[in-house]
């Protein structure tokens, strides 16, 4: 114990000197390399061309310093910094537009699909009348696509010790940039375009506090970094005209019940059943094999391995810091295909489970019931059982693998294989139940078995949300 405490000053004096020497001396190179940032020091790179300083900038300690994997050329200007760091922030509420109209428009003028994950940084040269303007200035874009940097929520500015969108800066009007102010810049929003649709018809049920609406594949529930108007919550204000609170979340690429508070009375009883662990979820999803029925345990990790936040791992036996995952599957039965849309399901082949262009030779279809709620439980599950969701690409390679130690080289060769789904389609995978409030409400059916689907995302057409509308409002 005396050694270890007599090493802490060691080890802190070495890292400080890494650091004063990086300061003086710059980093050689960008690629791959990763560096402890200490408060109050400034952090350095150098150009890799002519070896002079081509940003300057202050970052606030974190447990893992900036990662300088993926660069963007921002020029150095008098009087000014720029910085090619790119470092994960806080997400804030978004602004409420006044229609859906007003988000598509806004949200349009990108492309569906990112070139890249450039993040920009760069400090004001000077003081500026609007952000767009300082962001143009900067950056060297058109103020239009500065103005809607800004608009979207791409746009950060480092306030009272934080990251926050520049439309959301309380104590200072976001009209107004000071000299020196600390901007971070997502060049290129990631899209969602399936949230801009009408929710009129996905209402499943409501009261004076709280509505349940029916979420489609391919529209977040949280808002993205890069992306502070596509996203459930705000859609669904914009097209209800509420002031809409979420109260859970689904995964993008998981569809069914999603509830959203109307007032901070219907907020707070909400968090008081999820508090009370009374809220019931039901699952149902489309697997390519048979799973066992009854109550299912396994363990996963009760933190981030590998620096993988996706797939997560199952194991059988319990390993050090792993946390107990306890599902329940109600029923496992065969499913004919001509009980499936197939349309919808050769829509999302190109995301299909394993990357297969085929269908599998048998479908399932399964009820389950989560009694743990655990990140990805029930894909994770299912594929470790042998019988992946279909189209779940993220965890179809993972299929019957089961980790017995976190050092297994085994699961950092499937890492590679494991895809994010196409969003748009979506994966076979719905929240079809909620009981909360003693009472139970259903969702209609899932998106392979409904009759209308919107090829663009895998979504069902008007005429099919009314008719799942009438299916759903029996509220047991």
């Amino acid at each position: 114990m005396q050694d270890r405490a007599a090493r802490g000053p060691v080890i802190f004096l070495v890292l400080l000197a890494f650091q004063l020497i990086s300061t003086v001396t710059g980093l050689r190179s960008c690629a791959g390399m990763r560096a402890r940032v200490l408060p109050g020091f400034i952090f350095r790179l150098h150009n890799n061309q002519n070896g002079e300083f081509s940003a300057i900038l202050t970052l606030p300690y974190r447990r893992w310093g900036p990662s300088l994997r993926s660069c963007i050329n921002v020029p150095y200007q008098r009087g000014s910094t720029a910085s090619t760091v790119s470092t994960p922030g806080t997400t804030q509420p978004a602004p409420r537009p006044k229609s859906l109209q007003d988000l598509r428009e806004i949200a349009s003028f990108f492309p569906g699909t990112p070139k890249d994950n450039s993040t920009a940084f760069f400090h004001a040269s000077c003081e500026f009348a609007t952000v767009p303007e300082a962001v143009a200035t900067a950056l060297h874009m058109s103020h239009d696509r500065a103005a809607k940097l800004h608009e979207i929520g791409a746009v950060y500015i480092y306030r009272q010790n934080k990251f926050r969108r520049t439309h959301l800066i309380e104590k200072y009007p976001p009209s107004t940039v000071l000299e020196g102010d600390l901007f971070r810049v997502y060049l290129f929003p990631r899209r969602f375009p399936e949230c801009m649709i009408d929710y009129t018809f996905r209402v499943i049920w409501e009261n004076d506090d709280l509505l349940l609406v029916d979420k489609p594949p391919g529209c977040p529930c949280s808002l993205h970094v890069s992306n502070a108007l596509e996203a459930l919550d705000v859609a669904a204000s914009a097209s209800l005209g509420l002031n809409l609170i979420r109260m859970n979340r689904l995964d993008v690429v998981t569809s069914g019940l999603v509830p959203l508070a109307k007032t901070a009375q219907g907020a707070t009883r909400f968090w008081e059943e999820i508090r009370r662990d009374r809220l019931g979820k039901r699952y149902k999803a489309l697997l390519t094999g048979p799973v066992p029925v009854g109550l299912l345990e396994h363990y996963m990790p009760g933190k981030i391995i590998h620096r993988r936040p996706a797939p997560r791992a199952i194991s059988r036996r319990p390993l050090p810091g792993w946390k107990l995952c306890q599902t329940r599957v109600l029923s496992c039965q065969p499913v004919a295909f001509s009980e499936l849309n197939l349309v919808a399901i050769h829509d999302g082949q190109d995301g299909g489970s394993g990357g297969e262009k085929d269908l599998p030779p048998s479908l399932y279809e399964v009820e389950a019931e989560l009694v743990t709620g655990r990140t990805h439980q029930l894909r994770a599950v299912f594929a470790a059982e042998g019988s992946p969701i279909w189209q779940d690409s993220m965890y179809a390679p993972m299929t019957s693998f089961l980790l017995e130690d976190e050092k297994d080289p085994a699961i950092q060769a499937l890492y590679p294989l494991c895809m994010e789904p196409r969003a748009s389609t979506g994966i076979a995978l719905q929240c079809a139940r909620l009981s909360f409030w003693e009472q139970t409400v259903h969702a209609g059916a899932p998106w392979w078995r409904r009759k209308g689907v919107n090829r663009e995302g895998g979504c069902p057409d008007v005429e099919s949300d009314r008719q799942g509308l009438r299916e759903s409002k029996e509220v047991k």
